[in-house]
């Protein structure tokens, strides 16, 4: 799914009044929003928390409107029960492929083009006249699927039973999300044992954060944490806070290191296991669920809690003393 960034010029007396609310409007964000964004149509706005199914249609196709034409992420502060109901994803999923086929008005394209899986369960995509690119005379859209790629030749391509000749070739490949940096720096830690290896079966942390048997590691952003879902910077916030009283905890005990227990990392994975199973993430194969990676496990690669749960979890462990951690 594809929407409009409609990005253009900024008033000048918009953004002085951004600048001279900026304190307020980050709290906001950060404290009372679903993903740690909350501005539509140029003000911060309340998160939802009516239910799609609860609502009229024409209550609906108002709200879906009004994010349309303010563009960008804003279809994330939606009605929260897309993310979890099929019913109510299919609301908001028929929406925006009738916005697609509107735009495209050429139903070879349609077919290609007009996603069939939930929205929401891939990263949106924002654009600019991405699919009127479509529709251009110099442009042609090739199904791999039903014409595979067969070599490439000294001047372009060769898929199906046809040969395209190319001045230049953009690989779309994708990327290891979560883990793969991680996995490429050879980071050892008890006994020698390497990250890769404590991965190897399943994608396992404590928050997102540490892992059992990596002394004093700590990583932002990690596999296991709400991040793909939020505002990272303000997100990375709650994680240095919580590193830093933790180092300090370990330092005011007169120990030398801190690590999760072997219990406490399953506990965790079986949380992010729980909190995937209640939406519909597990039903579309994207990077969320590490399925363009071959042979990647999905399984702790993200919490799909939300970042309320998720503050909940890393104070209480906080507030009982990392009891559940290894001080030494």
């Amino acid at each position: 799914y594809a929407v409009p960034l409609r990005n253009g010029p900024i008033d000048r007396d918009h953004l002085r009044k951004v600048k001279a609310n900026y304190t307020e409007w980050r709290q906001k964000e950060r404290f009372a929003s679903f993903g740690g964004w909350c501005a539509v149509h140029g003000e911060p706005i309340d998160q939802v928390f009516d239910l799609a199914m609860d609502q009229t249609e024409e209550q609906r196709e108002a709200l879906y409107e009004n994010r349309w034409q303010n563009g960008g992420l804003a279809f994330y502060n939606v009605y929260p029960d897309v993310f979890g109901d099929k019913a109510a994803n299919d609301t908001l999923s028929e929406f925006l492929r009738r916005k697609i086929r509107e735009r495209l008005n050429d139903p070879e394209l349609e077919d290609l083009l007009v996603p069939d899986y939930p929205v929401l369960m891939r990263r949106l995509a924002g654009e600019t006249d991405y699919f009127e690119a479509y529709l251009r005379d110099n442009v042609d859209l090739v199904d791999i699927r039903t014409n595979p790629v067969r070599e490439f030749t000294e001047n372009g391509i060769r898929y199906g039973d046809q040969a395209n000749d190319l001045d230049a070739v953009v690989f779309a490949t994708g990327y290891d999300a979560m883990s793969g940096a991680l996995q490429r720096i050879d980071i050892r830690g008890r006994d020698g044992k390497s990250l890769k290896e404590h991965w190897s079966r399943e994608i396992r942390t404590t928050f997102g954060m540490m892992c059992e048997g990596f002394p004093n590691m700590y990583f932002l952003s990690g596999p296991g944490s709400p991040a793909p879902l939020f505002q990272p910077i303000l997100f990375c916030q709650d994680q240095m806070d919580w590193i830093i009283k933790a180092m300090n905890h370990v330092a005011d005990s007169g120990a030398l290191s801190i690590e999760p227990s072997a219990e406490v990392e399953q506990a965790w994975l079986e949380e992010c296991d729980a909190r995937f199973e209640a939406t519909l993430f597990g039903t579309t194969e994207s990077w969320y669920v590490g399925s363009n990676v071959d042979g990647k496990s999905g399984r702790g690669l993200i919490y799909f809690g939300g970042i309320v749960p998720y503050r909940e979890f890393i104070h209480a462990a906080e507030s009982n003393a990392y009891n559940d951690f290894n001080i030494v």
